[in-house]
C-alpha cells in the first residue's frame, strides 16, 4: 500500500471511529485524524519538484531592448515547462 493509500485509509477509519464513538475516545480519534492530514500536506510538500515548486513551469525576465519597431525597452516574463521534472510538478 502507497503512503498517500495509507493516509487516506486513516482518515476515513478515524471518521467513521469519531462517527461512532463518545469521550476521549473520540477525542483520541479526532487526534490521529489530524495528525493524518498533516501527514497528508507534508506528503504534498515532499514530493514536489524542488525547482518550479510544484507549479510545472518556470518563469524568467527577458529583456526587450529599445529598437526601431518599439519605442521604450521593457522586461517580458517568459513561461517555460520545468526541465527537472517535465512540467508535472512532481520529484521522480
Amino acid at each position: 500500500m502507497t503512503e498517500r493509500k495509507l493516509i487516506k485509509n486513516i482518515i476515513r477509519q478515524a471518521d467513521i471511529l469519531i462517527e461512532e464513538l463518545e469521550g476521549t475516545f473520540r477525542q483520541r480519534a479526532e487526534g490521529i485524524r489530524a495528525v493524518a492530514i498533516l501527514l497528508q500536506k507534508q506528503e504534498v510538500k515532499r514530493n514536489q519538484c524542488e525547482e518550479c515548486e510544484g507549479s510545472g513551469v518556470i518563469t524568467s525576465d527577458v529583456a526587450r531592448p529599445q529598437s526601431f519597431s518599439r519605442d521604450v525597452g521593457v522586461i517580458d516574463e517568459v513561461a517555460a515547462t520545468c526541465e527537472e521534472c517535465l512540467g508535472t510538478g512532481r520529484k521522480e
